[in-house]
């Protein structure tokens, strides 16, 4: 009897040390009741514990948005006397929103398993002041012409995708004057008028990064975008456009490749988890319309903040700077574009399943 009870409590003490080996190595199972049928037996058997599910992606992000443009400065010069009945009048548009007060932008965004499919819909308004565009070529030239707004449509579309640290896009980007400003602003051409649209369209390819402490809303915190622009000129048909005021025929300068540089940095606020974020952002941006026989290149200086109330809606406010580099056309020396403006999106994402 004695030798009995001492290998009961033996096994006892096996199982339970057992017991406690197994639940220091893996996660107790669920279990179930259920009866065996035919037989009225119950029994306890083990499940299989349960995985959380994967997020589902959705079939397609829309994006709907507001853009409001206010003019805070543009031109360094201001408009002559012989424009305004009592004195000097001040660079055109400062001081003032846009008009249309707001514009509606879109977008779509199409996850196709490791790749986006996405597209832009946007506006350029802004006012730069004064347009060098004498009404006649030759020895006799007009005074300059002055403009209120230039209000362009942006379509961007591109595919998307992210390899390792590094997101990559390949695209097509096109600007297009819409109202306001003079459509056909490319200067004169020997023997009649530029008829060319102010209208530029390229191919891209971006590549960009981030590296530095992270954050929950805003990625990490310092940012490099580099992007190659593959540049179609049309202006074939006009073989060059005068320069004021010298009346000398600048040639075109045909198909472009442009290199932009684009680093970014994003503060949160608050902290790592903050949805409010301080930004700059600095870019050689360019242009190269149809009706120019050059590019245009500037220095921008861009900064503001993002507001994001998760996980749809983001409020931006940029204050942006451009200036021009001088470049001999169609401005004087050293009369180039300076302009700022103040501008306010908001966007909100709205997904489909």
């Amino acid at each position: 009897m004695k030798h009995l009870l001492t290998t009961l409590g033996a096994a006892l003490v096996l199982a339970v040390a057992g017991a406690g080996i197994a639940s220091a190595q893996t996660a107790p199972s669920a279990t179930t009741t259920t009866s065996i049928a035919g037989t009225g037996k119950r029994v306890t058997v083990a499940q299989a514990p349960e995985s959380k599910p994967k997020p589902r992606k959705p079939l397609i992000i829309i994006h709907v948005g507001s853009q409001s443009t206010f003019n805070v400065g543009s031109s360094d010069l201001p408009r002559p006397n012989y424009y305004c009945s009592a004195g000097s009048c001040g660079a055109t548009g400062n001081w003032e929103f846009v008009d249309p007060i707001t514009h509606l932008t879109y977008g779509a965004n199409i996850p196709l398993g490791k790749f986006s499919l996405n597209y832009a819909h946007g506006y350029v308004n802004q006012n730069i002041g004064r347009v060098a565009i004498p009404a006649t070529y030759g020895t006799s030239h007009s005074p300059y012409t002055y403009q209120s707004l230039n209000d362009d449509r942006t379509d961007d579309a591109s595919l998307s995708t992210t390899w390792h640290a590094i997101a990559l896009a390949i695209g097509w980007h096109q600007r297009v004057r819409m109202c306001c400003g003079s459509i056909y602003n490319g200067g004169y051409v020997p023997g009649g008028t530029n008829t060319l649209p102010t209208a530029e369209h390229w191919w891209y390819l971006n590549e960009g990064t981030r590296v530095g402490p992270g954050s929950k809303y805003f990625g990490k915190l310092f940012g490099l975008t580099v992007g190659e622009q593959m540049i179609p000129h049309n202006g074939t048909t006009v073989p060059c456009i005068e320069a004021h005021p010298y009346a000398s025929c600048v040639p075109y300068g045909g198909t472009k490749l442009h290199v932009q540089f684009t680093p970014n940095l994003t503060v949160p606020i608050g902290g790592k988890t903050s949805s409010f974020a301080l930004f700059g952002t600095y870019t050689n941006n360019f242009d190269y319309f149809v009706n120019s026989p050059i590019q245009y290149l500037y220095n921008e200086v861009d900064y503001g903040f993002h507001k994001k109330w998760p996980p749809y809606v983001t409020l931006t406010v940029t204050n942006s700077n451009l200036y021009q580099i001088h470049s001999g056309y169609p401005y004087d020396n050293a009369d180039t574009i300076n302009r700022n403006k103040l501008l306010v999106t908001l966007d909100v994402a709205l997904p489909f399943y």
